[in-house]
């Protein structure tokens, strides 16, 4: 199979196209960072290259877009968080519908901030989105490839929660864990939809290979953490303390919106979709899951 993804060599899209190289498929991974595509038996094109690419592929994962977490929420910033999904999807869009032969599927990566801050609301793929800054990005990330199926491509839109594994979110919060000062943000109430990276790699397998799954899918463990119960697994995974609670308002000076809209709040998202559709969760405990990651 040929499988195209964007975002290639990001914490996700790495972890993909190595999975997919690992299987025997033919992965052109698309970049613009040629130096930091390294990684052994993939194919790496630049996006000019991907119009041709495209013709005949069989999926097409489009996980591309700067990294939400890395930096304060600027006016600047926040309009490049923006730009660089929706340009993204466009070309992605643009290319599909140049494509003499179509491609079979296209993954739209999305996130579970799509519905906003829930409280302890049950949410599904049924609910309405939310409001704020990141709500409006997942939207219009989303809303980037919708034309591909009125070109009659299958496409599967995957709300993800935290994805957690050796590198991305894990890696910007566990230093304080591992000087001994790790603890809950905030209350640390909030609630965290989150994915463990194999479960995640599954479900970019179970879409490409299941030909009934299209449509909006919440990519998120069923069973929600808090941002306590993050922290506290956290701990024990690297056998150390986690009573060091970061104070809101210190989060909130340091990090402004991005406190407000990504650390202080959550939701609780439910696979609803998935689990009717008989996926199966192999990480379903967050303590389970941060031991396996870490062990």
């Amino acid at each position: 199979m040929k499988i195209i993804i964007t975002g290639a060599t990001g914490f996700i899209g790495s972890a993909a196209c190595e999975m997919f190289a690992d299987k025997g498929c033919d992965v052109a991974a698309v970049t613009r960072d040629t130096s930091a595509a390294a990684m052994k038996g993939l194919r790496y094109i630049s996006w000019e290259a991907l119009d041709g690419e495209a013709d005949g592929a069989d999926a097409i994962i489009n996980l591309a877009g700067e990294n939400i977490g890395a930096s304060r929420w600027t006016r600047a910033r926040m309009d490049s968080l923006m730009a660089s999904r929706v340009m993204a999807g466009t070309r992605v869009a643009n290319a599909v519908k140049k494509a003499k032969k179509k491609p079979g599927l296209l993954i739209q990566a999305s996130a579970a901030g799509f519905y906003g801050d829930r409280k302890d609301e049950e949410i599904t793929e049924e609910s309405a989105p939310g409001k704020g800054f990141l709500a409006e990005v997942c939207a219009a990330w989303e809303g980037s490839t919708l034309a591909v199926e009125k070109a009659g491509v299958r496409r599967c839109v995957l709300r993800m929660g935290v994805v957690l594994g050796r590198g991305g979110f894990l890696k910007k919060i566990e230093t304080p864990f591992r000087f001994f000062l790790g603890g809950p943000m905030g209350s640390g109430l909030q609630k965290i939809s989150w994915i463990h990276i194999e479960d995640l790699l599954s479900l970019f397998r179970f879409c490409v290979e299941n030909k009934s799954a299209a449509g909006i899918y919440n990519a998120c463990s069923p069973n929600p953490a808090t941002n306590r119960e993050l922290s506290s697994a956290l701990g024990k995974a690297l056998k150390r303390p986690s009573f060091f609670r970061a104070p809101e308002t210190a989060l909130k000076l340091l990090l402004g919106k991005m406190a407000d809209e990504a650390i202080l709040t959550g939701a609780s998202v439910l696979p609803a979709r998935l689990m009717k559709e008989g996926f199966v969760f192999r990480y379903y405990d967050i303590e389970e899951a941060l031991k396996e990651i870490y062990g």
